[in-house]
C-alpha cells in the first residue's frame, strides 16, 4: 500500500461526517484533561485490537502525540494472549475479526480478570455496526463503551482520557502468567 493510498484511507476514516454512535460517556474524571506524565511513572498501556492494518495505523496516528504506550493485536486470540502476559490500562477492541471476534475475546479477558482477582480493565468496543442488538451484545460480554467506526480523533482521545486510570506505581501491579 502506498503512502498516498494510506493518506486517502486515513482521510476517509477520519471524515467528520462519518457514521458515529456513542454511548454516554462515563462521568468526567476530576483529573485535568492534559496530564503531564512524570518520567518516573509509566505511561498508561493500551492494547489496540483490530484485524485491519489501516485501522491500526489510523489509531496509532491519532495517538502519536498522546501519552500512551500502545501494543497491537490483529485478532481476538492474540489479544487474549497479550492480555494474559501484560498488564493493560485500557483495551480498544474491534468486534468483527477472523479467528476470534472481539466479543469472545472480551468475554475471555473478563474471565481472566475474575480468575486472577484482577481489577476491571476498561474495554472500548470499536465496530462498523450501529445496530442496537450489537451494542447490547458488546455491553453484555463486558465492554464498557461502544463506538462505531470511523471514530473521530477527538472523541477517541476524550474517551481514553476519561477511562484510563491515573498513573500507577509499576511495583504495585504485576501480571503473573
Amino acid at each position: 500500500m502506498t503512502e498516498m493510498e494510506i493518506r486517502s484511507i486515513t482521510t476517509a476514516l477520519a471524515d467528520p461526517n462519518g457514521c458515529h454512535r456513542e454511548l454516554p460517556m462515563p462521568p468526567r474524571s476530576t483529573r485535568p484533561a492534559a496530564i503531564h506524565w512524570s518520567t518516573t511513572l509509566p505511561k498508561p498501556r493500551l492494547l489496540v485490537v483490530d484485524d485491519s492494518p489501516v485501522n491500526r495505523f489510523v489509531i496509532a496516528e491519532f495517538l502519536r502525540k498522546e501519552p500512551y504506550e500502545i501494543d497491537f493485536a490483529e485478532n481476538g486470540r492474540l489479544a487474549v494472549e497479550r492480555f494474559g502476559a501484560q498488564s493493560y490500562d485500557l483495551v480498544l477492541m474491534d468486534i468483527q475479526m477472523p479467528e476470534m471476534d472481539g466479543l469472545e475475546a472480551t468475554r475471555l479477558i473478563r474471565q481472566w480478570e475474575s480468575e486472577h482477582d484482577l481489577g476491571h480493565t476498561p474495554v472500548i468496543a470499536l465496530t462498523a455496526s450501529v445496530l442496537k442488538e450489537d451494542v447490547k451484545k458488546a455491553l453484555a460480554v463486558g465492554c464498557d463503551q461502544y463506538f462505531s467506526k470511523p471514530i473521530k480523533k477527538g472523541i477517541l482521545i476524550e474517551a481514553l482520557r476519561n477511562m484510563t486510570p491515573p498513573p500507577r506505581d509499576p511495583h504495585l501491579s504485576q501480571r503473573m502468567v
